[in-house]
């Protein structure tokens, strides 16, 4: 059977050319829609699992920093005396090191300084000092001071470390 199309020559109409009907066509983007969700969901989850992994990383090493720092210039520390060690609470530690600098470590508003200047931070960072004697028991005047224990814990995008150190500060006889 010749038909004519609109000002073009003779075409042949076929009963059995095939198409996509609209149902094939909704069924095709409903499936390419539900692939393409669970690829959206497993990149996602590898991203979020990257960001931790990355928050966890950080966290780590501010905290090792900090505290190798503290550990450091606390050893230092120039001998048991109230001149040399004027603050000893739980939340600051000042003292005089062997080269007769002064130095404060103190925390706040979620940062840890150093004579004010920046060492670590986080969306929350906790700085506590212990201070004890030879025989382990606390002590409460810088001339009993043996051991001085530094209690680091930073929180960064829900990632939280702890960091512990004692140490005995070599000038301490």
């Amino acid at each position: 059977m010749e038909t004519r199309c609109s000002n073009q020559p003779p075409c042949r109409v076929r009963g059995s050319e095939s198409g996509f009907t609209l149902v094939e066509m909704v069924i095709t983007l409903i499936l390419v829609g539900i692939i393409a969700a669970i690829t959206g969901i497993m990149m996602q989850q590898g991203i979020m699992a990257y960001v931790a992994q990355d928050n966890e990383a950080n966290v780590a090493n501010q905290g090792r920093l900090g505290i190798e720092r503290m550990a450091r210039e606390i050893r230092t520390t120039r001998s048991r005396t109230a001149a040399d060690i004027p603050t000893m609470t739980a939340a600051t530690l000042s003292f005089v090191d062997i080269g007769g600098n002064a130095i404060a470590y103190t925390s706040g508003g979620g940062n840890i300084t150093r004579n004010g200047t920046l060492l670590a931070t986080g969306n929350a960072a906790a700085l506590g000092f212990s201070y004890f004697q030879q025989n382990g028991t606390p002590a409460v005047a810088a001339a009993q001071v043996w051991v001085i224990q530094v209690d680091l814990t930073l929180t960064t995008g829900g990632e939280t470390q702890a960091f512990r150190i004692r140490l005995h500060p070599r000038s301490f006889t």
